[in-house]
């Protein structure tokens, strides 16, 4: 077998000094340009922000209300000239006290008013964790009015942003497997150099996802009718994700690192006895290995409404869920110690407008697919179909699997040609 590409990981770009005095320049000049603000409340506006850790009472509400909106003006006109997150928080307050004070429809305009500054304006562009926020009480609000509609769109909203919070990592020429049987779907993919993801209801698993598993004890815990059935409309866009399961031995590294990571040997990966009994059919299905160009998770995706990421699964030992802390995203990538043998990374896909089936495609760049391991026990059939899909794969490598000469309970490689099959 051909030697494995270097592995890279694509992560913030690095600063160079001109790089650095050109931005502080640039800074500098449109500091200048700057209309002049009275700023003298700003400090006021933020201690009283960080003291402010509820607004549940009428009392509480009011106090947010009497605050602000004397300072509407101030405080408006200096974030917008100066981006920061304090703009939104102020107005996710103002809307929080006014949906306590159960003027739902005020509450609506505000958040809706936000949105038409941070959705445009660039120096917001990238953070999504902060319009999630302002989706989420967007989409409370709209619930508190019954409008189921409205409430939904901007739940999902608010979670797209959420997924696209987290896609920060977007690795360039790592390996990927995947066992799978050789059914007309994986023939399928392999003709037209596509991938398929799937609902995670059909996974072996009944508890993973996590986050499903997790809402569902919560809705049952849950005493408040109008309560249980909010989380039900979470619970339901959530299971809107759609996932593909690759296996890889060595995890993907998660933080900033000064060289490639060290990666298992093609030949350890492709030799798990258990992935070829559970996921290609007791040998009689195939192993892909994918190498991805780091732009097809490339954030860029966003702007097209869909966010694509790779992620390790992490495996604990144990998870409760009335005391353990919870972390959303991260409940889709998390599964018991008892599957840590698969060293499974997953490929997940969200799109903000819904529109998505059980069984969604995901168009590959060219060339993703660099070789095909065929199983010991694969039917002569199933072979013939697969030699036709490969037409399309002429940079792919072939291999047929076989026992090891000098140990049964181990299979070996052979490479063979495409006309050989």
């Amino acid at each position: 077998m051909a030697e494995d590409k270097k592995e890279n990981i694509e992560n913030v770009p690095i600063l160079t000094k001109e790089d650095v005095q050109r931005g502080l320049k640039e800074a500098n000049e449109r500091a200048a340009k700057l209309p002049h603000i009275d700023i003298s409340h700003m400090d006021d506006i933020k201690k009283f922000i960080d003291s402010q850790t509820t607004i549940r009472t009428r009392a509480e509400a009011t106090a947010v209300l009497d605050f602000f909106l004397p300072l509407r003006k101030e405080w408006q006109e200096y974030y917008l000239v100066r981006p920061s997150d304090v703009y939104p928080t102020i107005y996710r307050f103002l809307a929080v006290a006014q949906r306590v004070l159960r003027n739902y429809g005020e509450s609506i305009l505000l958040l809706h008013e936000c949105l038409s500054v941070i959705t445009k304006h660039d120096n917001y562009k990238w953070l999504f964790k902060l319009k999630a926020d302002v989706y989420y009480d967007l989409a409370l609000s709209y619930y508190k009015l019954n409008d189921i509609e409205q409430t939904r769109i901007n739940m999902r909203k608010c979670i797209f942003q959420i997924f696209a919070s987290t896609n920060n990592h977007h690795y360039d020429h790592f390996s990927f497997y995947a066992f799978r049987p050789l059914n007309k779907y994986v023939i399928e993919g392999i003709r037209d150099n596509k991938v398929s993801l799937s609902n995670p209801k059909y996974f072996n698993d009944p508890v993973d996802p996590a986050l499903i598993t997790h809402f569902e004890l919560h809705i049952q815990k849950e005493g408040s009718v109008r309560e249980k059935d909010f989380l039900k409309l979470q619970q339901e866009i959530y299971k809107e994700i759609r996932i593909t399961c690759l296996s890889r031995g060595t995890p993907l590294p998660t933080g900033l690192i000064d060289q490639p990571p060290v990666k298992d040997p093609t030949f350890k990966e492709i030799n798990k006895a258990t992935m070829w009994g559970y996921y290609a059919k007791s040998h009689t299905g195939i192993c892909i290995k994918y190498e991805f160009p780091g732009a097809f998770t490339d954030i860029e995706r966003f702007t097209k409404g869909e966010v694509l990421m790779l992620r390790n699964v992490t495996y604990k030992s144990s998870y409760n869920p009335r005391k353990d802390s919870f972390n959303y995203l991260d409940a889709f990538f998390s599964k018991g110690k008892a599957w840590k043998h698969e060293g499974e990374c997953r490929l997940a896909y969200f799109r903000e407008d819904g529109n998505i089936n059980d069984f969604p495609w995901i168009q590959l760049p060219t060339g993703c697919i660099k070789e095909i391991y065929i199983g010991y026990a694969a039917s002569k059939w199933a072979k013939s179909r697969l030699k036709k899909a490969l037409q399309n794969q002429q940079q792919a490598k072939i291999y047929l699997m076989h026992p090891s000469n000098s140990n049964l309970y181990s299979f070996e490689p052979t490479e063979i040609q495409v006309q050989d099959l």
